[in-house]
């Protein structure tokens, strides 16, 4: 192979991962959740009317009562799938979502590229959940 036809191959070889490389950057240097928990309750979250965050995440889908969770914005976009710019999560006060009957005390609208975009209250939850762009807190009303 002459020379000039190996600097093009590897020439071209680098443009075509240039564009895989920032895709991977932009994955490490994307924002986790942060989720501070000020109650005496545990919390969970079922993403897109789908599965709970506990059995997803084991112990790292719970934000233990009194305590700060920090999920990776990785496992934010697994979770979330395709549903990345409207991505909802029905948070519950248990440790395992509605399994022990609970209703939801909000539904939190996420992209995952930009944070929390609205928190919808549920009627008459004793919990207040507020947010600023990938930090979300609960507390008791």
């Amino acid at each position: 192979m002459s020379i000039k036809k190996t600097l093009f191959l590897i020439s071209t070889i680098f443009c075509a991962a240039l564009p895989i490389h920032a895709q991977s950057e932009s994955l490490i240097r994307s924002p986790g959740l942060r989720i501070t928990n000020n109650t005496d309750l545990d919390s969970t979250s079922v993403i897109n009317s789908k599965r709970c965050s506990s059995d997803v995440l084991g112990e790292g889908g719970i934000t233990r009562a009194h305590s700060t969770n920090e999920v990776s914005s990785i496992k934010i976009k697994l979770a979330c799938g395709l549903n990345r710019e409207n991505c909802t999560a029905d948070v519950y006060m248990t440790a395992n979502c509605n399994k022990s009957g609970q209703p939801p005390i909000a539904r939190v609208i996420l992209d995952v590229n930009k944070g929390i975009k609205s928190v919808v209250p549920a009627n008459n939850s004793p919990f207040v959940l507020t947010f600023n762009g990938f930090d979300a807190s609960i507390s008791k009303k």
